[in-house]
């Protein structure tokens, strides 16, 4: 029963995101259409808020990104790849494939790094936050608590590329991470 309560509450949460999603694309649609004036400052005003539309469409892919990657981290190491081999590109991947520094038969990669540093000891509930640096750069902070106390926060600065009408994640700078008593 409880595995059918996760998948409704990850059907609606996925029924928001794509209702966000179309939102903001009409929205964008509609600016576009209702800017016919050839003056320098409604073009630059359109510009910002298509590049704040942008932003906050990089930031729902992210979300959901994780919301895919909690749901399989756990599970078989193959569903997990799939998932994060859907939302990476080729450089992206690479970059992971070269963190990952155990044995390994066929091709690895740290994907844990989008959750903690490597060798963190990472348990209890996850707490996140998704804010947007610069462009579609965005810094993830994984903040974890164990007993309701926080013991561990990880930040991750993640560059998001367009391709076609969604995005990819291109770049995986880890930032640090801090271990709290």
């Amino acid at each position: 029963m409880p595995r059918q309560t996760n998948q409704i509450h990850f059907i609606m949460k996925k029924l928001f995101i794509c209702i966000t999603m179309a939102t903001v694309t009409f929205a964008m649609m509609a600016c576009n259409n209702n800017t016919q004036n050839t003056d320098n400052k409604a073009n630059t005003e359109n510009t910002v808020s298509t590049t704040d539309a942008s932003v906050e469409l990089g930031k729902a892919f992210l979300e959901n990104f994780y919301q895919g990657l909690e749901e399989v981290f756990d599970q078989e190491q193959e569903e997990a790849y799939q998932h994060v081999y859907k939302h990476v590109t080729p450089k992206a991947k690479q970059f992971l494939i070269d963190q990952y520094d155990y044995d390994c038969d066929g091709e690895c990669m740290a994907i844990w790094l989008f959750l903690y540093q490597g060798g963190g000891d990472v348990i209890g509930e996850c707490q996140r936050t998704i804010e947007p640096v610069d462009g579609l750069s965005y810094r993830v902070t994984n903040t974890y608590y164990y007993e309701g106390k926080k013991s561990y926060e990880y930040h991750v600065k993640l560059g998001l590329v367009k391709d076609a009408d969604t995005f990819k994640i291109d770049s995986i700078t880890p930032e640090g991470e801090e271990y709290y008593d």
